[in-house]
């Protein structure tokens, strides 16, 4: 049947995703980028760990998977882009399936389910945004970070965004919270998991053929 003048508009199942907790936990993330890009520049010790932990966590495995064939180094990246990703529906849904003695009020469990997503969304801000490129900056000049975003400009926006939305998750749930609790709140949002998965996972493929 279609709509009547009177129906309203019907959102997208992208579009409905994008909302006030989207938007809180974007915030989040922009403010950890900014704070990550100063405290990278500004303080030695922070710009020598980031350097280390850049090693320890990305070049070196993605070189050992190199070694594999592009199919596992596909696969590595998915992997470390999806923790967020699970974390997110993962969190909210031990909240609701624990049982916490005492029983939490209403108030601390939105408090706990606001405080991840801001969390998350800034800590993925300040590391792998602002003090990745602090240290780019830092180690290499406008060489290396020119070098950064060539091969990052495609795919990072789509792994940020995909990401964001839903780490954003466990926020929604507190800003439009359900009669029949969290559980039954993730479960109607599965479609949103799955398609962020799927996306980084394409993502994870553009990013290695953009590395051939």
């Amino acid at each position: 049947m279609p709509p009547t003048p009177h129906d309203p508009p019907r959102e997208s199942e992208t579009m409905k995703f994008i909302d006030r907790a989207f938007l809180m936990t974007l915030a989040a993330f922009t403010l950890g980028a900014g704070t990550g890009v100063l405290a990278t520049l500004t303080l030695l010790p922070l710009d020598l760990l980031i350097g280390r932990l850049i090693v320890v966590r990305l070049l070196e495995p993605v070189q050992a998977a190199s070694t594999f064939g592009s199919a596992v180094l596909v696969l590595l990246i998915f992997a470390n882009n999806a923790v967020a990703v699970f974390l997110s529906f993962l969190y909210p849904l031990i909240l609701g399936k624990v049982r916490w003695t005492p029983t939490p009020s209403a108030r601390t469990m939105q408090r706990l389910l606001t405080a991840f997503s801001v969390l998350i969304g800034f800590l993925i801000g300040f590391f792998n945004l602002g003090a990745t490129l602090g240290w780019a900056w830092e180690s290499g000049g406008w060489v290396r970070l020119n070098h950064l975003l060539a091969v990052s400009w495609l795919h990072a926006p789509i792994e940020f965004l995909a990401v964001l939305i839903c780490v954003a998750e466990p926020l929604r749930i507190m800003c439009e919270p359900r009669h029949d609790g969290i559980t039954q709140s993730l479960r109607s949002d599965l479609v949103l998991l799955v398609a962020s998965l799927i996306v980084l996972l394409g993502s994870a493929a553009i990013e290695v053929l953009l590395r051939v």
